[in-house]
């Protein structure tokens, strides 16, 4: 599965970080192929607009992860698990206040200020300027991430543990790190949910009371 995720990337012409030029990209060899493996056609129509418009790698690699299942023989099935509470306000979950909202962004600032144990994991495996953006990683892992119902199979595991680590380690923490840290803000929940609720309140999205009756 790695040399095919990594023949697709090189094939698609993007880039995950600045770099001299690979060559040109050949995504319609690229969908070409993956149809002979079984992709669906109308699929690949999908994945290969998504790579034009959003110009994000994540799409290239959902036909990797397409065949691959499609090949397992562990008889894969759907998984009742466990996910944090989702507290609201206003009816609105508060993960949803993550690191793609300037409240969410606020709201880990001052987690990572208050928690003594977020702050000292993070100063032991982040360097200074990184903690921000690892904190919020580590933030919409613990909280905005999970799901109660997941299709389980052969590879699920090691593929959400080895996405996990390449994104927290991209945003600045050491491999050793990514799951303390990440631990050490799940644990810290409450907290963080009772920051962002207080954020709202003090930005004038509702009153104390009407915060309450949206929990």
């Amino acid at each position: 599965m790695i040399n095919q995720a990594c023949a697709a990337w090189y094939a698609s012409g993007l880039e995950i970080i600045p770099r001299p030029s690979r060559g040109p990209s050949d995504r319609e060899l690229v969908r070409h192929l993956m149809e002979k493996r079984g992709v669906a056609r109308d699929f690949m129509m999908a994945v290969d607009r998504s790579v034009r418009i959003i110009r994000d790698t994540m799409a290239v690699m959902l036909p990797i992860v397409w065949i691959a299942h499609a090949e397992d023989t562990s008889q894969p099935r759907i998984v009742e698990t466990q996910a944090p509470a989702s507290p609201e306000f206003m009816k609105v979950p508060l993960y949803a206040f993550d690191m793609h909202t300037r409240l969410g962004k606020r709201a880990v600032a001052l987690l990572v200020r208050e928690s003594p144990r977020i702050r000292d994991c993070l100063t032991e495996f982040v360097p200074n300027g990184r903690v921000q953006k690892v904190a919020e990683f580590a933030a919409f892992y613990a909280d905005g991430a999970p799901v109660t119902r997941r299709l389980a199979w052969s590879q699920s595991t090691i593929l959400e543990r080895l996405g996990i680590e390449a994104d927290m380690v991209r945003a600045g923490a050491s491999l050793e790190g990514v799951w303390p840290i990440v631990a050490a803000v799940r644990d810290q929940l409450d907290q963080l949910n009772g920051i962002r609720r207080g954020l709202l309140i003090s930005n004038g999205q509702a009153a104390p009371d009407e915060a309450e009756r949206g929990r």
